[in-house]
Parts: structure tokens; C-alpha cells; sequence
């Protein structure tokens, strides 16, 4: 190359790398209006603090979960809460994990919502089903507990200021008594003596999985069985994959050989209390 075009190329690359040092300000992380900490586990929790949310606007709340081995879900929930959305965030406000607005349903994406329509609340069934399953009374969200510190926004999409929302945040346990059943190798077994039996669980947090062992007991004589999925108040995308094909609520599997395992879980990052997201696998 000649000393010409190993100058121009010299230019041209130096050119290059200076448009490429560009400098990134980090977000700096949102002043909360009040800062809480959670309680520990309990079905009957109170509120933490109030806060006042004007029409149009929004409030950043730090809450704060310490160290707890007894639960399984870390719980945020608002009440006197008509038209306010609930964003649960990071720990540095950078990253917005979950939305809620209402009792029956959260996600992972705000558009997940918006294209939803929301179920009204119904009984909760199933053996599986811890008895008097948590209810939330107004939008709230669910994540496995971790010991941190996080941030929640609250959004007012009414067009009248709300006064005195309650903040309420706690520990929770899985009503679900399946769990721990995230996993392949460690299922729930569940054996079916006759048509019309079969597991019941719930989808308590956005990546919640559950797996389902499906044995044949002495009554059921047939070696392959044919699954169902139920699921009629809740009103995400959830799903039974079994023998590597996914099912959609109320589709009938191809028949399986007893013994199968099948997962459960929901196909559109959403999840609800157990009053909520209860799914029953119905054998035929």
C-alpha cells in the first residue's frame, strides 16, 4: 500500500473510533416519595404507609425486604387505588419487572396487559389449592423473595388525583402445595385411578413452571392417557406442553404413555394469586 492511502486509511479509522467514544451518562435513580419496608409473611397484611397520586402524574416508593427464610414470594399491593398502575422495578429503578392493574392479574410487560381482558374472581378449587388461597384486593405483584431493596412506581391514569393509596408489602408462601416443582427431574406425581382425575396447581409468579408426573394407578387400565387443561378464571396465555407439543387451554393432548411428565406454565410473562391462576389437567 502506498504511503498516500496508508495515510488516508489512518484518517478514516481514527474518524471512526472517535464517533464510536461516546459518552453514556448513567439514569440517575428516581427520589422515592416514601420509602417502607415489608412485613413478614401473613395472609393479613396492613398498610405500610399512604401516598397521594395526582391525576396524570406518578410516585416512586422504595420498599426495602430483609432477610426472611420463611417466604417464598415477596408481595407489593396497593389499595384505595382506582385507575393507578403498579410497576415493580430493580433496585435501581433502571429496569421495570412487573405491572399490575388489578387484584386478578400482573405481567411482565405493560403491553401483556393492555391486550388482556380481565376475568372476574371465581373459587378456587383443587386438593392441590392451600385452603383460604390469598387474595389480593387491589393491583399487586409477586416475585420470589430475595432480601433487597426495590422500587416501585405508581402511575395515575385517571383523570382524578388519588388520595391516601395504601402500600402494602409482605411476605407470602406458594398456596400452590405442589411447589417446588420447577424442574423435569423433581416433578409433582399425581396417579389416576380414573377418567376425570388429575393434578391442580397455580402460576404464582411470571416464570413460575410446574411440572406434573402422571402415573396410572391400578383402576386406570389403559397404558396411555389423554390430557386436558383447565383454566377458566385465568386470564393469561397458559399452556400444557406435553410429549414436546403445546397445548393451549381446553385442547385435548395426543395420548401419552402413563408415566408422562407434562409442564404447565404461561406463554405471555403473566401470573396471579392462586384465587387467580389455578389450572387443573383433567385426564381422559
Amino acid at each position: 500500500m502506498s504511503s498516500i492511502r496508508m495515510l488516508i486509511a489512518a484518517v478514516v479509522l481514527a474518524a471512526l473510533l472517535a464517533a464510536c467514544n461516546v459518552t453514556i451518562t448513567p439514569t440517575p435513580r428516581p427520589t422515592p416519595s416514601e420509602s417502607i419496608t415489608a412485613q413478614g409473611v401473613t395472609v393479613s397484611p396492613t398498610s405500610r404507609a399512604s401516598i397521594s397520586v395526582p391525576a396524570g402524574s406518578a410516585r416512586w416508593v422504595e420498599v426495602t425486604y430483609p432477610s426472611n427464610a420463611s417466604a417464598d414470594l415477596m408481595y407489593f399491593e396497593i389499595g384505595n387505588a382506582a385507575g393507578v398502575r403498579l410497576e415493580f422495578y430493580n433496585q435501581t429503578g433502571s429496569v421495570r419487572q412487573l405491572v399490575s392493574r388489578s387484584a386478578s392479574l400482573f405481567a411482565d410487560q405493560l403491553s401483556t396487559l393492555d391486550s388482556l381482558s380481565i376475568s372476574a374472581p371465581d373459587e378456587v378449587g383443587g386438593s392441590a389449592i392451600r385452603p383460604g388461597a390469598y387474595q389480593c384486593l387491589g393491583p399487586c405483584v409477586a416475585t420470589p423473595y430475595v432480601a433487597s431493596t426495590r422500587l416501585v412506581r405508581l402511575v395515575n391514569e385517571g383523570t382524578s388525583d388519588r388520595n391516601s393509596v395504601e402500600l402494602f408489602a409482605y411476605g407470602g408462601l406458594y398456596d400452590d402445595l405442589n411447589e417446588p416443582n420447577e424442574s423435569a427431574d423433581d416433578p409433582a406425581v399425581f396417579t389416576v385411578e380414573s377418567p376425570g382425575e388429575g393434578p391442580t396447581g397455580a402460576l404464582e409468579h411470571v416464570n413460575d413452571r410446574d411440572f406434573h408426573r402422571i402415573q396410572c394407578g391400578a383402576g386406570f387400565t389403559e397404558p396411555n392417557l389423554r390430557l386436558t387443561l383447565r383454566a377458566s378464571v385465568f386470564s393469561g396465555d397458559v399452556a400444557m406442553i406435553a410429549g414436546g407439543v403445546t397445548y393451549r387451554r381446553d385442547v385435548p393432548s395426543d395420548f401419552l404413555p402413563c408415566g408422562s411428565t407434562v409442564e404447565v406454565r404461561t406463554l405471555d410473562g403473566t401470573a396471579a394469586t392462586a384465587t387467580y391462576s389455578t389450572y387443573s389437567i383433567v385426564v381422559d
